[in-house]
């Protein structure tokens, strides 16, 4: 390995609970593992003001924010539960505010030294419409950035839910 080369302690996935970023977390999972890094696995909740959001403030069952953060947050549940299987350091974060700007704070925060984040494909009119956070990520980050493409997803790649 070059002297230039980083040792990688800490990787950030941002989940939303899509099949492609369900994939990401995979790839992320198994990375972290070979690598023996930390994997912080990240859900940003884009109806709200910015921040990380403490575990007890997360929405339970009985909150009327649970259902619409429901294919999230148990994306996070079940991040959680694969790296305890894995053996693989793991932590569940929740963040409010715009995508792509909780996503680099959090990366951030946790002074991750590399992100990995599911693409879902976008083409054309709709990427020129909605954009692409993965890009923006990509161009504003201040470390690596994978994208785990959406039409290269794994066999293995959990289901959307």
């Amino acid at each position: 390995m070059p002297e230039s080369a980083k040792t990688i302690r800490s990787m950030l996935v941002a989940v939303d609970g899509s099949a492609p970023s369900l994939a990401a977390a995979r790839w992320a999972l198994d990375l972290s593992r070979a690598l023996g890094a930390r994997l912080y696995a990240v859900f940003v909740d884009d109806d709200g003001e910015g921040g990380r959001v403490p575990k007890d403030a997360w929405p339970g069952p009985g909150d009327p924010a649970y259902a619409r953060l429901k294919a999230g947050l148990s994306a996070l549940e079940a991040i959680a539960a694969e790296g305890l299987r894995a053996d693989v350091p793991t932590e569940t974060l929740l963040y409010r505010g715009a995508i792509v700007e909780a996503i680099l704070t959090a990366a951030s925060d946790v002074r991750a030294d590399g992100i990995v984040l599911g693409d879902r494909g976008l083409s054309g009119l709709r990427r020129l419409l909605l954009g692409s956070v993965a890009a923006e990520v990509v161009r504003r980050a201040k470390c690596p950035v994978t994208v785990v493409k959406a039409g290269a997803l794994p066999q293995n790649a959990p289901k959307e839910g």
